[in-house]
């Protein structure tokens, strides 16, 4: 998904991202997994133009998790901060 994403292919990330935070949530996976699959999302759905609501809906959840992961993840969180600002 990152792959595509980079490319400037967001939709076809998109699904990927979808099933990788569908098999990580049943897992039960750490919060800064969990932040960067949903950053990953948020950014392919904005970029695609596919469903900003929930861009930003999945960018408030990444956020939050980069919290819960702890202060290394604080820059992260930061980013997350600043692009919900420009988003939302």
């Amino acid at each position: 998904a990152d792959i595509h994403r980079v490319q400037e292919r967001y939709a076809e990330a998109i699904p990927i991202f979808e099933r990788a935070l569908e098999i990580r949530a049943k897992q039960g996976t750490a919060a800064v997994s969990m932040a960067n699959l949903q950053q990953g999302l948020a950014l392919s759905l904005w970029l695609s133009n596919t469903d900003r609501t929930r861009a930003v809906e999945l960018a408030r959840l990444s956020r939050d998790n980069y919290e819960r992961a702890g202060e290394q993840y604080s820059k992260y969180r930061d980013y997350m901060d600043e692009w919900l600002e420009e988003h939302s």
